[in-house]
């Protein structure tokens, strides 16, 4: 099940998609779903000098589906705007954005893949611009698991795991769940390859 949700408030405009799986996945659902987050950590982790355009991190969002004669046809990124258009311009993560990328951008981080008559992978979160010594990267904002039964941790290395376990903790330290809640989170952040 793919649900592409979001809202806008007071505080600010939310834009968040999970695939989550309603039955035991099989290997090749795992590998869509995989390859997806390795183009979604891949985004999450780049670095690159400011002023740079994004065309760079939509490459690395595609190359692993690529290895696998993958792709998807949307942009990997948009803008999101505060009590404006979710998908707020100019600047984006696409093959054909010219906008430089600078401090406080928030945008999405949402790579997918598509197989028709069979299913659908997108997973979205997003990340906000930060600069640290001329360099652009990006702080992953959106605090949700995600659906661990269809990772296949092998396809994984370990950067990628530790980048996932990070994120889970993180969501536990930052968020003040109900405790059933937060034993479910838990669940997410015991990661074994």
């Amino acid at each position: 099940m793919l649900l592409d949700s979001g809202g806008q408030y007071k505080f600010g405009t939310t834009d968040i998609t999970r695939t989550l799986a309603k039955k035991q996945p099989t290997k090749q659902e795992q590998m869509y779903y995989t390859l997806v987050l390795k183009g979604h950590i891949a985004v999450a982790t780049a670095t690159l000098p400011k002023g740079s355009i994004s065309s760079t991190i939509d490459d690395l969002a595609r190359k692993f589906l690529k290895q696998h004669s993958l792709d998807y046809n949307h942009s990997t990124g948009h803008g999101i705007g505060y009590m404006l258009s979710v998908h707020e311009g100019p600047v984006g993560i696409s093959k054909k954005n010219t906008v430089p990328l600078q401090a406080n951008i928030l945008l999405s981080n949402e790579p997918g893949v598509y197989i028709e008559g069979h299913m659908g992978v997108r997973i979205e979160n997003m990340i906000l611009t930060e600069e640290t010594n001329g360099l652009i990267g990006f702080n992953t904002i959106s605090l949700i698991p995600f659906d661990h039964q269809l990772i296949d941790f092998s396809l994984l290395t370990p950067e990628e795991i530790s980048w996932l376990k990070d994120y889970n903790e993180t969501i536990l330290d930052t968020l003040d769940l109900p405790s059933k809640v937060k034993d479910w989170v838990d669940s997410f952040t015991d990661i074994t390859s």
